[in-house]
Parts: C-alpha cells; sequence; structure tokens
C-alpha cells in the first residue's frame, strides 16, 4: 500500500510596490494610445477581475519605460533570485527542515531567462547538498506549477522518504510592452488582471511520511 505523500508546509514572499486596481486604471489612459472604445473595454475588464492590488519589484512609472533587453535580465535573476531565496528560506523554516534535507529542488519561472537557471543559484547559496537533484521548468506557463507538484509526488513514489523543495518565481511585470496594444497583450499585462501579471512566489515542500 502506498504512504500518503503531504505538502509539508507553503509560504509566499511580496515585492515591495503596491498597485491598487484604481492605478490601474489612471495608468492605462495615460500610459496607451487607444481609441475610447477599446479603453472603456478594458477599464470593463479591470473593473470585473475582482482583483483589488498586485506587488511589483520595480514602481509602475519605471515599469512602463522602455528598457534593455540586458536590463530586463539583469533584473530578472537579481529579483528572482532574492525572492526565490526568501521564500525558500521562509518555506523551509515552517516545515521544521533544513536545505541539507531537501533531495530534490524544483524551480518554476517562465517569465525571464538566466543561465544557470534559478536553481543552481539557489543551491550554491542556501547550503544544499551537493547530490541534491535540481529541476527547472521554464516553459509550461500557468501549468508549470502543476506539473512541478507532479513531478515531486512521481520523486517521491520512487524514492520513500524523500523530500521535495518546489520553488515558483514569476516577475510577468518585465514582459511588460509599451508599444504592443493588441489585446491579447492588454490581457496579460494588466496588473488586475486575474491571471499573470502578479509577482508572485511560493513553495511547497512535499515530503513522504
Amino acid at each position: 500500500m502506498e504512504q500518503p505523500i503531504t505538502i509539508a508546509a507553503t509560504s509566499s514572499a511580496l515585492p515591495p510596490h503596491e498597485i491598487t486596481r484604481e492605478d490601474v486604471k489612471r495608468y492605462f489612459g495615460s500610459t496607451f494610445a487607444i481609441d475610447e472604445r477599446r479603453l472603456n473595454a478594458m477599464m470593463a475588464i479591470v473593473d470585473n477581475s475582482q482583483v483589488r492590488r498586485r506587488f511589483f519589484i520595480h514602481p509602475v512609472d519605471y515599469i512602463i519605460e522602455p528598457r534593455p533587453l540586458s536590463t530586463l535580465t539583469r533584473e530578472y535573476q537579481e529579483h528572482a533570485i532574492t525572492l526565490g531565496r526568501e521564500v525558500a528560506d521562509s518555506c523551509l523554516r515552517k516545515a521544521a527542515l533544513s536545505p541539507s534535507d531537501v533531495d530534490l529542488l524544483i524551480t518554476v519561472s517562465c517569465t525571464g531567462v538566466m543561465i544557470p537557471s534559478l536553481d543552481a543559484h539557489l543551491i550554491n547559496q542556501m547550503g544544499f547538498r551537493p547530490e541534491t537533484r535540481r529541476l527547472p521548468i521554464t516553459e509550461l506557463g500557468c501549468a508549470a506549477g502543476a506539473a512541478a507538484i507532479g513531478r515531486a509526488t512521481d520523486f517521491v513514489r520512487a524514492y520513500p522518504g524523500a523530500t521535495v523543495l518546489i520553488v515558483a518565481v514569476e516577475l510577468p511585470s518585465l514582459t511588460f510592452q509599451r508599444r504592443d496594444t493588441s489585446f491579447d497583450r492588454f490581457s496579460v499585462s494588466c496588473p488586475a488582471n486575474s491571471g499573470d501579471e502578479q509577482v508572485f512566489n511560493a513553495t511547497a515542500c512535499v515530503n513522504e511520511r
């Protein structure tokens, strides 16, 4: 009979800059050169999103200004590592575990690219064992978190007593494109959207007891 697999702890970390729904509406009108009909349609989406606030790594005035890819990449690496480490530390403390207890580290992130990947940086900085296995998941978008939990489940079933740490870090504000006024881009970039545009970091420790 299979032993139950449990989530020992979860945690989250938020960046310092907050934007409200009213802020979003104000910035839409001043940032995008679109006709009144489209603007009203986007305002209706914002009003009906039920998302009252979001958190970002930069103030909105900075986010909406164009920046070269090299700058965006540097910002992604800096903040992904900082927030990833913060939330991993928090989750391990809640689970009464240390980095040396982790057998597999899974990282999830699709809003930026760094080589080595996020998991390699966390391994080097946090005191994981040299033989800790690593699995970066980088191209699955919104489904990546579920995929990570699935891989964690497979691992602890294959290795009873194992512990897996999942670290998900998404910084979608770095993908903001001021010149792209398509509906798809608005839907993704809108900070009051109920989908991707929340800067959010979460971890889960999964082990078999």
